[in-house]
């Protein structure tokens, strides 16, 4: 829980972006499983593939914003200069726990989203 505390508010959308991720993961499987077409099943994976791996996009994205607000905070002149290393070296570790949390997250939709698109890949096709 710590790395969300310390990655902020781009945790939180990866935490988001991931259960919807997940939601189309596992309908993506139910589909693969349930319809005779593949069709539906391949075009429902994708959209949970692309939207798995956005929640680890989502988290390096983070990880820069954190850098980057780090850098602005610093710029000023109100910061004694004898701190501005030790607030550098925690503000790195905060915004790399952006990186953790998004591959953290991102792990269950791809495997499930994964899954659906080989039933659906390796179904054989409706005899005609």
């Amino acid at each position: 829980m710590n790395m969300i505390r310390d990655c902020g508010s781009p945790a939180w959308l990866a935490i988001f972006v991931a259960m919807i991720a997940f939601i189309a993961a596992v309908s993506g499987l139910v589909v693969s499983f349930v319809v005779k077409s593949k069709a539906p099943g391949i075009g429902i994976g994708i959209v949970a593939l692309m939207l798995s791996i956005s929640v680890g996009t989502i988290g390096l994205l983070g990880r820069t914003w954190g850098l980057s607000q780090m850098e602005k905070a610093l710029q000023g002149e109100a910061i004694d200069p004898s701190q501005k290393a030790a607030i550098r070296q925690e503000g790195t570790f905060e915004a790399a726990q952006c990186v953790s949390t998004g591959l953290i997250f991102m792990v269950l939709p791809l495997l499930i989203s994964g899954a659906a698109l080989a039933v659906a890949l390796f179904k054989k096709s409706p005899q005609t």
